[in-house]
């Protein structure tokens, strides 16, 4: 007997190349104006902080469908460290991507200013990273919800897959609460 985990990782295909990832292009997109930034500053070693800077231009939105294009900055005191897209960053805004879809596929109101609607929590992640990113302006993301399945009146398992650039992959399962 397998678990909804095992489960799980037998449904999702580990590399893009098995995903048959297809936007319905006779639908359009709804375009969301987005100016907000996503920031992440830390460091590996004492002394030498790390950060960056994600400027969000706007999300195009369509069924389990979210594309995002921003601009980054990128600041190191570590040595020979060049810019280029922190992966971690890259995390946090696939987080809001996902926010931003989920408010859309569940009919819940999409404003960054107001108190959250839901909860994501991931309990899987896959990560490939085969190139760095080092674009600095125009970078797209592309988010796909794979799965998405109700629990429980408050409570959704969503499995998405999101690319940058064609550079950075995402494989990831998360729990959802609705919490308002």
């Amino acid at each position: 007997m397998s678990t909804s985990n095992e489960s799980t990782a037998r449904r999702l295909p580990q590399t893009p190349s098995q995903l048959r990832l297809v936007r319905d292009e006779s639908k359009p997109l709804r375009h969301v104006a987005e100016s907000h930034q996503n920031e992440l500053s830390f460091n590996v070693m004492p002394g030498r902080p790390v950060s960056e800077t994600l400027t969000i231009k706007e999300y195009r939105v369509g069924e389990r469908y979210i594309e995002a294009t921003f601009d980054r900055e990128y600041h190191s005191s570590m040595d020979k460290s060049p810019s280029h897209l922190i992966f971690l960053t890259a995390l946090v805004h696939t987080q809001k991507l996902l926010y931003a879809a989920l408010c859309e596929e569940l009919g819940l109101e999409y404003d960054p200013e107001k108190s959250e609607s839901i909860k994501i929590w991931p309990t899987r992640l896959d990560i490939e990273l085969p190139r760095m990113v080092r674009k600095n302006r125009d970078i797209v993301q592309r988010l796909w919800i794979t799965d998405l399945e109700q629990v429980s009146e408050t409570e959704y398992r969503v499995s998405l897959f999101t690319k940058i650039e064609s550079q950075i992959w995402f494989s990831i399962d998360c729990a959802v609460y609705r919490i308002r």
